[in-house]
């Protein structure tokens, strides 16, 4: 239904964090020379993307970057039903899920990205816009109809922006020939 494409970080000054977080994780950092930029991953693609914002403290932490002794290990999603939204995630970017026995979901073995999805259980529901989001290739049309929301359709962005069922928003890139 969709591709995976990458991780996306709101940082109040990219260029500054992003060397740090770079030197972290033992990846390239590859500034864009618009004040953005992005580590780079072995097949020559941004892994993660830093986008600057003004005030990434607004932001939630819903969505966080699992990084433990210099290893990323995954991107962490704080969820009320982590078996729903695993199980959605898994059908949407074609991967496998399964449980652990604390009740945290994983999605892996999906095509290109680099760590898997964990969908950790949260009492608190989500409340403002998250500060990590991942980006997909794909059409929103079709993942409305399975169950997204739309928040933005594409026009003056490349991209449309849309929400998963408990509203963590995701970028999604036209399929054409661009974005293959």
């Amino acid at each position: 239904m969709a591709t995976y494409r990458k991780v996306c970080i709101d940082v109040v000054a990219p260029e500054e964090e992003g060397p740090v977080l770079a030197r972290s994780l033992g990846l390239p950092w590859q500034p864009d020379g618009h004040g953005e930029g992005g580590l780079m991953g072995p097949q020559g693609r941004h892994l993660v993307w830093l986008n600057a914002v003004p005030d990434a403290a607004a932001k939630s932490d819903r969505v966080r970057l699992d990084i433990r002794s210099r290893r990323w290990r995954a991107i962490a999603v704080s969820s009320k039903d982590p078996l729903v939204l695993a199980t959605w995630w898994a059908r949407v970017l074609e991967g496998t899920s399964q449980a652990d026995e604390t009740g945290t979901w994983e999605v892996a073995r999906v095509r290109g990205m680099p760590v898997p999805l964990v969908f950790e259980p949260a009492e608190v529901p989500k409340a403002g816009p998250n500060r990590v989001h991942w980006d997909v290739t794909g059409d929103p049309d079709e993942l409305v109809d399975f169950g997204a929301t739309l928040l933005q359709r594409r026009g003056t962005l490349a991209w449309s922006v849309l929400a998963d069922p408990e509203g963590n928003e995701f970028c999604v890139f036209p399929l054409d020939r661009d974005n293959r």
